[in-house]
């Protein structure tokens, strides 16, 4: 090694870098050198390594001993200079509720068409909106929804003076046990104890002059073959609700949502074990399809009852239709919308890169595997989230 310099540790004695990529080190002297990079290139092997850290690669991959170095894109990516400066690129953050505007325009012109009537009459306070559906359908976050985009779009419940979250009795003997189970539910949100009557639970909500939004989730497991009668005796529950004084409106979300099996069912082996526990899920799915029928039965009855005393009844109901996967045209659709084109449009400013990438064929691509894979067309609400917020953020990133 004599007659190289410090500076020169990557390179021959005529002055030129290795055609193999590799160099040679006098290990006495430049193990704890760092030589020169200000002369180097990124080679052809660095193409394509984004936002990684690359340790002990040649020099024609990475530039450095230490190769501590991150890269993005091809060796046009980054100037010299810029590497030991470089900082990984953060993903964006997508707004929770932003996937969840694909679709349910059934579900909202439903709603918003109840809503109307609920506000051409004064004596109408009390608003029960049954929301069924697959337990892979997000209903927390279609509620979410109603909250933040439905109610704002109606002057009169655009304020949303209080929120509760009611639990369901997973256990009850008897469906007339459901009103005093629901009552001691709401003395304890509101007074914290179990006490207060339900004159003085209405008293304190008739204090609110906005809305007052109040959940239920129940799943079909908790329902059983009592379901008709739990239903029926919670819609007479809230018919009560009337002389809300100044209180504009008491909104009631009941959610159902239909137990569903797994989605992956492969079966590994065919051991006898594996074979039986798919015999018992294939019955307790069985079931469970059955009560779901009954309910959404039971739900028809309630809608029909409801429709012929709709003019003197001092309760809203309204009955939406389950939710439900999703089409691809749909999420193209959502794609194209003004609150998606807006969000793609601030962080692409934000991050300074042209063009962006093509949310639409990313779409396309998605729901091409999603068929080849499930033999489906329609992908439930829950994965489809997931996957969009994948496609947004892995696209969408800031340095």
């Amino acid at each position: 090694m004599d007659g190289l310099t410090e500076s020169d540790g990557i390179t021959q004695r005529d002055g030129t870098i290795p055609r193999d990529g590799t160099h040679q080190r006098d290990n006495t002297t430049q193990r704890d050198k760092t030589p020169q990079i200000d002369s180097l290139t990124i080679g052809e092997k660095a193409k394509g390594i984004i936002g990684q850290t690359v340790r002990e690669a040649k020099f024609n991959e990475v530039a450095g001993s230490q190769n501590n170095y991150y890269f993005y894109g091809d060796s046009s990516g980054l100037s010299p200079g810029e590497w030991p400066m470089a900082a990984p690129y953060q993903a964006i953050a997508v707004p929770s509720l932003l996937p969840h505007l694909v679709n349910r325009s059934e579900q909202q012109e439903r709603l918003c068409n109840d809503l109307k009537r609920l506000l051409q009459r004064e004596d109408q306070q009390t608003f029960l909106c049954i929301i069924p559906g697959d337990d892979t359908q997000c209903h927390d976050d279609f509620v979410n929804r109603i909250q933040q985009n439905v109610l704002p779009g109606f002057p009169q419940l655009a304020a949303c003076d209080k929120t509760i979250t009611l639990p369901w009795p997973t256990h009850i003997k008897h469906p007339d046990a459901l009103d005093e189970f629901l009552q001691q539910s709401l003395s304890q949100q509101i007074f914290d104890h179990s006490d207060a009557s339900l004159q003085e639970i209405k008293n304190h909500v008739s204090q609110y002059a906005g809305v007052v939004l109040i959940r239920l989730y129940v799943l079909t497991d908790n329902l059983k073959h009592k379901g008709p009668q739990l239903l029926a005796r919670l819609v007479d529950f809230w018919r009560r609700w009337d002389d809300l004084g100044t209180c504009r409106c008491v909104f009631v979300s009941l959610c159902i949502q239909y137990k569903t099996l797994p989605r992956d069912q492969s079966v590994p082996n065919s051991s006898l074990t594996v074979i039986w526990r798919r015999v018992i899920l294939s019955c307790r799915q069985w079931r469970r399809n059955k009560i779901k029928k009954k309910t959404a039965q039971c739900l028809e009855s309630l809608e029909k009852e409801y429709a012929s005393r709709r003019q003197c009844d001092t309760l809203v109901l309204s009955v939406l239709p389950p939710l439900g996967a999703v089409r691809q045209g749909c999420v193209e659709n959502w794609a194209r919308s003004k609150e998606v084109l807006a969000f793609m449009a601030d962080n692409q400013q934000q991050i300074g890169r042209p063009g962006g990438f093509d949310l639409i064929r990313e779409i396309k691509t998605l729901y091409s595997h999603w068929e080849t894979s499930t033999a489906k067309v329609e992908i439930p609400m829950d994965c489809l989230v997931q996957k969009l917020v994948n496609i947004l953020s892995n696209n969408l990133k800031a340095g």
